[in-house]
């Protein structure tokens, strides 16, 4: 698919693989740019996210790197959030900016609140092109929309989990997971 429907179309295209899905206890999207650098455990991973503890929460997604660096857009008083009115991820952004800006490159949780998410996220993203909008960052403002709504399903990893490549030097934290540069990747020679 041309851009931006490559990305916008995601939760579409999550969907062709329903039935196999439905099998899973989890899902984890992930994108395919990323190198897992660091060590994930288990029970790093999947148990304290969304483990059997009593704060058990169902769906994860990462803290946008350039959020919590302060990089733009995030810097500015509407953030990287939608702001037309007509876009099912609307965020009124004349109240405060949440403190979390999620990045749509790592997200999931368990497999009936994951497909719940990619079921609604497909339909607010087709009722948006009906008329004719597209949101400012296509699917990571849906997942946002969606995560602001249910922010205390969510448990939020830090942003380690999606270290920038490219944006290194703005980066004070070790990476767990690299989302690779583009073009020149020091981890793909």
């Amino acid at each position: 698919m041309d851009w931006p429907y490559i990305t916008l179309k995601r939760f579409e295209i999550i969907n062709k693989a329903r039935s196999v899905i439905e099998d899973c206890d989890w899902l984890v999207f992930i994108d395919a740019d990323a190198f897992v650098v660091g060590k994930v455990t288990e029970e790093e991973f999947l148990e304290r996210c969304c483990g059997s503890t009593t704060d058990e929460v169902p769906l994860f997604g990462v803290h946008h790197p350039c959020h919590r660096a302060g990089m733009p857009p995030h810097k500015t008083k509407t953030g990287a959030y939608e702001t037309d009115e007509k876009s099912e991820a609307y965020f009124d952004v004349s109240k405060e900016l949440p403190p979390i800006y999620w990045q749509g490159c790592f997200w999931g949780g368990k497999v009936p609140s994951a497909l719940a998410m990619i079921d609604e996220l497909e339909a607010r993203e087709n009722r948006d092109l009906e008329n004719d909008v597209v949101a400012v960052w296509h699917d990571e403002t849906q997942i946002n929309r969606y995560f602001l709504e249910r922010e205390f399903d969510v448990h939020t990893f830090g942003p380690e989990y999606a270290y920038p490549e490219v944006f290194d030097e703005h980066c004070n934290f070790e990476p767990k997971i690299v989302h690779l540069a583009k073009d020149n990747s020091k981890y793909q020679q």
